[in-house]
């Protein structure tokens, strides 16, 4: 659980800092000349890598890469689901997880990540779907 709150919220961080490149420097970058805009194009890269890295990686390695395969063996381990799922969960835990902090390696590991995304939003509607139709009894003395 902690995994998947800090890779989202590491994920909110790259998002955040792409608004305040778009809101604070794109302006200043188009209002400049020179060596002011060389110096504001040097910032903007450095912290669009800065996001990339904190969000894209870091951020995908705890959701993808921690979070999905602990989900995939409980599920697993329980029964819940069918088996596919719990697999497809292994499968992005590989694709979107840690070949996220191989991108900057080589471009194929860019596109198998890609892939790995599909796979899991395909993942998380499946879960999703699977949690709405199933109902289970409260255990006695909580509400339901």
């Amino acid at each position: 659980l902690l995994a998947l709150i800090g890779g989202s919220l590491l994920v909110l961080v790259r998002n955040v800092f792409w608004l305040a490149l778009g809101n604070e420097l794109a302006p200043a970058y188009a209002g400049s000349a020179g060596e002011v805009r060389e110096t504001l194009a040097v910032v903007g890269d450095t912290l669009l890598g800065f996001g990339t890295i904190i969000g894209d990686q870091v951020g995908g390695v705890l959701i993808g890469g921690v979070a999905v395969p602990i989900m995939a063996i409980a599920m697993h381990r329980v029964g819940f689901g069918s088996k596919w799922l719990a697999w497809l969960g292994f499968v992005v835990a590989v694709l979107a997880g840690w070949f996220t902090l191989l991108v900057s390696v080589s471009p194929v590991f860019e596109q198998l990540s890609f892939v790995g995304f599909i796979a899991f939003l395909v993942w998380m509607v499946a879960v999703g779907w699977i949690l709405l139709r199933s109902r289970t009894d409260a255990p006695r003395g909580l509400p339901s």
